[in-house]
């Protein structure tokens, strides 16, 4: 095994610097799911610092639970509408200057046609850089 002969101990090598933050209120239309699903894409400007990556927590505030947890490009959520399951599916894609939001909303409970609520979360991008990048 190789021995590393010239390692020098720097904090700052250890660490990763955050070079910005972007807060985003992500709203989900109400719709009728027809065939029990419906989707969509959502499109909402963002700057996006360079040579940083990004890492989320999502914030949702509903009449049965509040949720504040750590995102990982993807979110689901469940509601009850009208006696049924509702099942809102989001996954994220960023894009230079840009995030996309790709949505779909599905009646689990059977294919009947449900008047679905909007759906309104609060996404927090903290932007992070590696060392010496």
């Amino acid at each position: 095994m190789a021995r590393v002969k010239r390692f020098i101990y720097n904090s700052d090598f250890m660490t990763i610097a955050h070079v910005g933050r972007e807060q985003i209120n992500i709203t989900i239309p109400a719709g009728e799911t027809r065939q029990g699903l419906y989707g969509g894409v959502l499109s909402y400007p963002l700057k996006i610092p360079a040579q940083s990556f990004a890492r989320s927590r999502l914030k949702y505030v509903g009449s049965m639970m509040t949720a504040d947890v750590a995102c990982a490009g993807d979110f689901y959520i469940s509601a009850t509408k009208s006696g049924k399951q509702i099942q809102y599916m989001a996954f994220l894609a960023f894009e230079p200057d840009k995030l996309k939001v790709l949505y779909w909303v599905q009646n689990t409970t059977d294919l009947t046609t449900v008047l679905t609520d909007a759906l309104t979360v609060t996404l927090t991008i903290d932007f992070l850089r590696q060392p010496n990048t």
